[in-house]
């Protein structure tokens, strides 16, 4: 039943509960088991794709993506029985085809479950309408000041802002969270990841110099022109959803901010 539901929203996972009684006794029973019973060839196919899977992530990852682990059942297969390379070139179509308008509706519908306040959801919901008419200069910055709120909230941070306390709130995130589908990242795809936060998001930069790669710093105090782009905007999408998902794994009193 679990693999059956992934990626539908909450919104639409209740509607299919109430319909359930509409369903054959045979049927109902064999959607609620927690196992199904596979065909062979299925079986096989499904362990084929999670080696596709794996790489797919590892490519995700080394281009500063977060790892993709809530495609639906049926997206996974779609998706990666398409050839694999590893280029940045390829690896962008793949996340635009994968980030279309399916996904954005059902982000959208998605937020009004966060365990968020009211009015971050609000600001949330904003970006996502900003984002489908391309105003990719205002989301982006929008979404980092809601990441960070977002991630110091998530542990119940009640001190001054720091950014080695930020680092040390994603990696706990990450270390703790397996992934909804199946847990698929290497030590080392876990240690790039978390680099890719803490080294690159999180990267300094000098006024005058807009070479740093997707940096918070540089887009939100001002140096940095060029970060208005579709594909970044889809990226920093991304990486919300990845590390809400990380941070709810995490107690509130994991931390002692005292």
């Amino acid at each position: 039943m679990n693999h059956f539901q992934l990626g539908l929203s909450e919104h639409k996972r209740k509607l299919f509960e109430e319909h359930m009684s509409k369903l054959s006794v045979q049927v109902v029973k064999n959607l609620r088991k927690d196992k199904f019973v596979l065909h062979e060839d299925t079986r096989n196919t499904l362990k084929d794709n999670i080696v596709k899977y794996k790489i797919l992530n590892e490519y995700m990852i080394k281009h500063n993506y977060p790892p993709i682990d809530n495609l639906s059942i049926f997206d996974f297969f779609h998706e990666i029985e398409k050839p694999v390379n590893d280029s940045i070139d390829n690896m962008d179509k793949i996340i635009t085809k994968y980030f279309d308008e399916t996904h954005v509706d059902w982000l959208f519908e998605n937020i009004e479950e966060y365990n968020l306040e009211t009015e971050a959801k609000n600001i949330l919901a904003e970006t996502i309408k900003g984002y489908k008419q391309g105003y990719y200069n205002l989301v982006i910055p929008t979404l980092f000041s809601r990441l960070e709120g977002m991630l110091y909230n998530s542990v119940s941070y009640n001190k001054q802002g720091s950014y080695i306390e930020l680092k040390r709130i994603m990696t706990a995130g990450i270390d703790k969270y397996n992934g909804k589908f199946f847990d698929v990242l290497s030590k080392e795809d876990k240690q790039t990841l978390k680099d890719n936060y803490t080294k690159k998001m999180l990267e300094h930069f000098k006024f005058g110099n807009d070479d740093t790669e997707f940096s918070r710093h540089s887009i939100m105090h001002g140096s940095s022109l060029k970060y208005g782009t579709k594909i970044n905007c889809i990226k920093l999408f991304l990486h919300f959803e990845y590390l809400y998902n990380c941070v709810q794994e995490l107690d509130k009193d994991y931390f002692s901010w005292k």
